[in-house]
C-alpha cells in the first residue's frame, strides 16, 4: 500500500475508534503499540484487523480501506 493509501487507512481507523493517537488505535485495535508501528514502517495494516473492525463497528469495508462510499453498513 503506498504510504498515502496507509496513512488513510489509519486516519479512518482512527475516525471508527475515536483514537487521538497511535497508542489510542493500538488498543482499540487490540494490538500492541510496537506492532502498530511496524505497520507503519512496512506501511500495511493487517487486513483481517480491518475486516474484524468493520464488522464489529458496522463499518463498510470499502469505505475503510478506500474512502469511498458510505462510512456505515
Amino acid at each position: 500500500m503506498h504510504s498515502d493509501g496507509f496513512l488513510a487507512v489509519l486516519a479512518r481507523l482512527k475516525i471508527v475508534t475515536k483514537a487521538a493517537t497511535d497508542t489510542a488505535l493500538a488498543k482499540a485495535l487490540g494490538i500492541s503499540p510496537q506492532t502498530l508501528s511496524s505497520s507503519k514502517i512496512r506501511d500495511s495494516i493487517p487486513y483481517a484487523l480491518c475486516v474484524a473492525l468493520a464488522r464489529e463497528r458496522g463499518v463498510s469495508l470499502d469505505w475503510l480501506l478506500t474512502g469511498e462510499g458510505p462510512m456505515l453498513r
